[in-house]
This record gives structure tokens, sequence and C-alpha cells, in this order.
């Protein structure tokens, strides 16, 4: 207890809601900004609220595309940021936003690159991802 309250405590100090918010928003207008001077606006997506925002691939439509992700998130990953969900925290600064917009960046050009040469759904290693929640994954009595 006394731990968790010297935390608020801290928190409150630094005013770490107002850091997140602010380092987020710069993260979320960077990477649409990238998205768009990419040509990716529209598969490469960053959505959720700026304090913790979320970065989908999607297909024209909408559609989860799970290949473009792979070849996104592969390349990014190679840049040393692991991201697809972001939680953004009191000890992100300057550099880790620059790094993770450079790495993000760099993802986006493969996704172009993938995209215009029709290899998205070879484009990666291994084999991409399968929904969780498939028709076969529940039990035979809620079928």
């Amino acid at each position: 207890l006394a731990a968790c309250r010297a935390t608020m405590r801290e928190c409150q100090r630094l005013d770490t809601t107002a850091h997140v918010w602010r380092l987020g928003k710069r993260l979320v207008d960077g990477f649409r900004e990238r998205a768009r001077a990419e040509g990716v606006a529209d598969h490469v997506r960053i959505i959720g609220f700026d304090c913790n925002p979320q970065i989908v691939c999607t297909q024209g439509d909408g559609r989860y595309w799970p290949e473009l992700s792979m070849v996104f998130h592969e390349e990014v990953i190679s840049h040393g940021v692991l991201i697809p969900w972001i939680t953004i925290t009191q000890s992100h600064g300057e550099a880790e936003l620059a790094r993770t917009l450079d790495a993000v960046q760099r993802g986006m050009k493969r996704a172009r690159w993938a995209l215009d040469a029709g290899t998205v759904a070879t484009a990666f290693q291994g084999a991409p991802p399968k929904p969780v929640f498939r028709a076969y994954n529940y039990p035979e009595a809620a079928k």
C-alpha cells in the first residue's frame, strides 16, 4: 500500500497523465503524417486514444490484413521496436519517440514495397498469424 501511495504521489508530482497524452498525440500525429507520406494511410493506421493507441493493418475495405501486419511489424521489430499496442509511460521521451517514428516509417516503406510488388502474402518470414477466435476453438456444447 505504501508503494502504491508513493507511486501515485510521484505521478501527480510529474503530471504523468499530461505527459502520456502529450507524447501520445505526437506519436499519433507523426505516425499518420508518415503513413500519408509513404502512401499507406489506407492500410497502415493508428487508432484509439492518444494515450494508448493501436496500430492496425487493413485491406481497402477496412478488414484486418494479417499478412500486411506481418510485413509491417517484422520490419519495425527488426529496428528494435516491438509494437502494435502502445503503452506510453513517464519513462518515454524524445529519444524513444524518434526511434519509434523512424522504425514505423521503415515498416511503412516495406509495406508500400510489398503492396506495389503484389507480394504481401509472401513478403515475411514464417506463416501469417491466424485469428485466436475461430469456429473450431469453441467447445462442442457451444456450437
